[in-house]
């Protein structure tokens, strides 16, 4: 397909419906303040579904976490409605309906149409030319490098629930629940590559990624959080299409990151991000830990996953980037041939140049340099001037820790190192202020406080 134009979508079909009788999906399972928006919605004549992964994920048997909702109703219209709403976004116009002291979301959208071009006045014109396409002012021309195409980057056309569904990125998340008759309605074929288990995009994958880059990092997302396998023709476009995700806003990207990383199947995640080429185009500097099976790249995702799943302890995303990127600088903080000397230096000139490039936060790029660097004085704590228990109560002390018990559970090392922080936490929290004061591990001699100098009168 020439990769300067625009696929002709197929003809809208009819609809699958499904009967309340014949799915599992029940309105005891909904969100009662997604099912306030969608009566009061349908109580004024409009049309009200359900939409996405809260549909996707009841029929799969899961808990949603967020329960959206399409009308037919504009934005405007919509806010009248509810008072406790607000229009927001750019690219996407939608409101949201906020309830309750905890300011919990339930977000509304307009049933939307894909835009495009507009047929030419001059019937010898090509309305998919290049020059048509790059006049559009909802798309971006995509440079030759990255094998052409579009990039939407503007998507306020209102359509039929017909459109809508279409237009959306894979086949699962463009299904409806009517709170009207209590049926599901499907266009895109998604109760199908539900029973199938399958990861499909709606029409042709490479105009789908085209569009939005960001869509091949949630279709792994999904295949790896959902435990489904992405359709030969999808998975074969995520190949085609991956250079095209450094067009993407890099804040957009990195918020994917956090989320293969915080979704407890990371090392899946980034197995597909590694196989189908995406992380080349990611964070190239982890390709080579990526290659090597037998390192610890591999192993300390794993150790990640088992600790977000067991739930025990608050992981930090600053804790997950760390560990993503922990083994660029292991092998400096490890070994004994560096003396100590400009540790802190060289860490930071190999994670800031990664950080900056995918608009980490400034806290959280502080955060993951300082725990890297902790690493040595874990292992390590040498140096007349090192307080222990200071050190113990430093903010970043506590993922500091936690990338050390997955470094040893990954290694099977540092067993006794483990038991003596062990022990020197409890003593500064049993000890207060005192627990630890003045200890030095290296030397056994207590710091001096400086004396306050008196204000000359």
């Amino acid at each position: 397909m020439p990769p300067d134009c625009l696929r002709v979508e197929h003809q809208l079909m009819e609809p699958r419906i499904i009967p309340r009788s014949q799915h599992p999906i029940s309105r005891r399972q909904i969100d009662p303040d997604a099912l306030k928006v969608l009566y009061r919605l349908h109580r004024h004549g409009r049309i009200a579904y359900l939409v996405g992964g809260s549909v996707r994920d009841l029929l799969l048997g899961g808990t949603p976490k967020d329960f959206d909702i399409v009308t037919d109703a504009h934005p405007g219209e919509v806010k009248k409605l509810f008072r406790n709403s607000w229009i927001v976004g750019r690219r996407f116009r939608l409101v949201h309906v906020v309830f309750g002291r905890e300011r919990k979301v339930v977000e509304v959208a307009t049933f939307r149409a894909k835009s495009e071009i507009e047929p030419p006045a001059d019937p010898g014109r090509d309305a998919r030319s290049p020059a048509a396409v790059a006049a559009h002012p909802g798309t971006k021309k995509v440079p030759a490098r990255t094998g052409g195409g579009l990039l939407v980057t503007w998507e306020n056309t209102f359509g039929t629930p017909e459109e809508d569904a279409r237009r959306r990125d894979l086949s699962i998340n463009g299904l409806f629940y009517d709170i009207d008759t209590f049926a599901i309605i499907d266009y895109v074929g998604g109760l199908k590559d539900i029973e199938k288990r399958l990861v499909r995009a709606i029409g042709d994958p490479d105009i789908r990624f085209q569009e939005d880059p960001v869509r091949m990092m949630r279709a792994i997302k999904f295949s790896a959080r959902l435990d489904l396998r992405i359709e030969k023709e999808t998975r074969a476009a995520l190949s085609r299409q991956a250079a095209g995700i450094s067009l993407s806003a890099a804040p957009r990207v990195m918020e994917e990151i956090y989320r293969l990383l915080e979704s407890g199947c990371a090392e899946t995640s980034f197995r597909l991000l590694h196989e189908t080429g995406l992380l080349l185009h990611l964070i190239p500097e982890i390709m080579p830990l990526a290659d090597h099976q037998q390192g610890f790249f591999w192993p300390n995702l794993r150790e990640l996953d088992r600790m977000v799943k067991a739930g025990v302890e608050e992981v930090t995303r600053a804790v997950e980037m760390a560990v993503l990127l922990d083994g660029l600088v292991r092998p400096l903080l490890t070994s004994s041939s560096t003396g100590g000397e400009g540790i802190g230096e060289r860490v930071h000139e190999i994670i800031k140049p990664i950080a900056m490039r995918l608009r980490m936060t400034r806290a959280d790029t502080a955060k993951v340099i300082q725990m890297l660097i902790a690493q040595r004085h874990l292992l390590r704590p040498h140096g007349r001037r090192f307080s222990m228990a200071g050190f113990v109560r430093r903010g970043y002390f506590p993922g500091a820790y936690q990338i050390l018990r997955i470094h040893a559970a990954v290694t099977g090392k540092h067993e006794e190192v483990l038991k003596k922080w062990e022990e020197r936490i409890k003593a500064v929290r049993e000890g207060g202020e005192s627990g630890l004061e003045g200890q030095v591990v290296a030397t056994g001699r207590k710091r001096r406080r400086r004396r306050r100098r008196r204000p000359t009168s």
